[in-house]
């Protein structure tokens, strides 16, 4: 009975993984999408252009943890104040090919410690994947066309990803379009490759004080072998943004996206996501820097609970007033809250309504233009609502709260060379959880994150991209819940 309970368990923590891959997905689509709809009125930054490229690179490959991470950097380094555009004609360029050859190494070992009858059980997945790829750009005249072939070999998969852009400028109207195919064949499983066809689109309105964009981003994706555990589905996210510039000092800016997948041969994890924020951002007195955006988001979704398909809808307010002041040119004051309230359409054990806070104040000292540092403090609360006819008890164990610190520095240099390190040591805590023989979800833990990235342009057409992160998560309630991960990817492209 023991090791049934624990193989339960455990099946349900590589569920919830399979389930925060997807929400890291849809957290990158979100934050491309804002970082795309800045671009749109304001000039960008050489080093933010790079990491948003890199983040592109990363979500091609799946690996959207890290292009997140790359995107987030992305948006902290921000300008504070916006530099205008202002349409350009450029004079004409003739077509432009290049290629490039890359090679590097994927590590990646995670550890779980099971305890089955009071033993220690470890189970150990690693991978290591040396991978080489080569890739083309054809550029066409004056930016309007963009043809790009790559195509990536390592032991486990061959992906080759073709996409063709086109672009089209007018004085105060734009057009983008971008379409694609990935081809995927995994040597290991070859029921998980698969073929996958994308399209985005971006229309945009620019005048001096209103910027107007659309976007759509649509793909398919087909398994070799499809199952209900792993089903094609289809894909589709329509945005659309209204910024309007007060001044250099203050804007205001209105969104609205849906969000709808699709799977093929399965209900399961289907969903209709509509979504509107309205945010303000300004600075006041120099340097005093307020950002409060105000998120609403109606979910419809499905998934399959004691094996029949649950249809439910979730509705969530979200309020994330951020403060930035610039006491001195040398160090910044910083400060977050944020407070999810989420309501569900069915009330069940796995899915109670709740409300979410989280308040984080930092320190941030500004050593030159080039070098930043972080210190910071992180306090979340997340307390869930009883329900009628529901067991008390699996709801109120789900409680948590959780302390930590944040500690971060960046290095960035118009050379292109880039360095970020970022830890954070987190102590949370549930004070309703049950005590459990073995082990439980909900166990007092002690969690331990470090991630390290770095970019840099040995030559001026050779470049390094290395990412290392560690994770430690120690169970202080069990001898035999802990879990370690370790992941660590390098990367060398040479561009001909």
């Amino acid at each position: 009975m023991k090791n049934a309970y624990c193989l339960l368990v455990f099946c349900s923590l590589l569920f919830a993984r399979y389930i925060y891959a997807q929400g890291s997905d849809e957290k990158y689509d979100l934050l491309m999408t804002e970082l795309q709809l800045y671009a749109s009125y304001s000039t960008l930054p050489e080093s933010v252009s790079a990491l948003i490229d890199s983040a592109a690179r990363y979500a091609k490959n799946g690996d959207y943890d890290f292009a997140l991470v790359y995107l987030e950097q992305a948006r902290g380094d921000l300008p504070e104040k916006p530099i205008k555009k202002t349409p350009e004609i450029n004079p004409q360029k003739p077509s432009h090919l290049s290629y490039y050859f890359q090679s590097g190494v994927d590590f990646n070992r995670q550890e779980f410690e099971l305890g089955f009858d009071q033993s220690d059980s470890t189970l150990l997945e690693q991978v290591n994947k040396p991978f080489v790829g080569f890739g083309f750009r054809l550029n066409g005249t004056d930016g309007s066309f963009l043809l790009e072939d790559h195509i990536r070999y390592d032991k486990e998969n061959l992906d080759n990803d073709f996409s063709i852009r086109n672009h089209w400028q007018g004085r105060v109207w734009s057009l983008d379009g971008f379409n694609g195919y990935i081809y995927d064949n995994n040597f290991l499983t070859p029921s998980l490759g698969y073929h996958e066809v994308y399209s985005r689109w971006m229309l945009r309105y620019r005048s001096d004080n209103l910027d107007l964009t659309f976007g759509d981003d649509s793909r398919y994706k087909r398994y070799f072998e499809p199952s209900s555990d792993v089903p094609d589905y289809f894909r589709n996210t329509f945005a659309s943004n209204l910024s309007y510039q007060f001044n250099s000092y203050h804007s205001l800016r209105l969104q609205y996206s849906f969000d709808y997948n699709q799977s093929i041969q399965t209900s399961n994890n289907d969903y209709a996501d509509n979504r509107a924020d309205v945010e303000y951002d300004g600075v006041w007195f120099d340097r005093l820097k307020i950002r409060f955006p105000v998120d609403v988001e109606d979910k419809k979704f499905s998934y399959i609970l004691n094996d029949s398909l649950l249809n439910n809808t979730a509705l969530t307010f979200t309020v994330n007033p951020q403060l930035d002041y610039h006491v001195t040119d040398f160090f910044t004051i910083g400060m977050a809250y944020r407070i999810d309230k989420k309501n569900y359409r069915i009330k069940t054990e796995q899915d109670p309504d709740y409300t979410y806070a989280q308040f984080s104040p930092e320190l941030k000292l500004n050593f030159t233009d080039e070098f930043q540092l972080g210190i910071g403090y992180v306090l979340e609360n997340k307390q869930h609502v009883l329900q009628p006819g529901l067991e008390d008890i699996y709801i109120s164990e789900q409680n948590y709260r959780a302390q930590g610190i944040i500690f971060s520095f960046d290095i960035t240099k118009l050379s292109g060379l880039l360095l970020s390190f970022d830890a954070s040591y987190t102590k949370r805590r549930y004070p309703d959880a049950v005590a459990a023989d073995n082990f439980s979800i909900y166990a007092n833990r002690n969690v331990l994150s470090l991630l390290t990235f770095a970019q840099w342009p040995i030559m001026e057409k050779l470049l390094l991209n290395i990412i290392v992160s560690y994770d430690n998560d120690k169970d202080l309630d069990s001898d035999f819940n802990d879990s370690r991960s370790s992941y660590y990817t390098l990367d060398l492209k040479y561009e001909f």
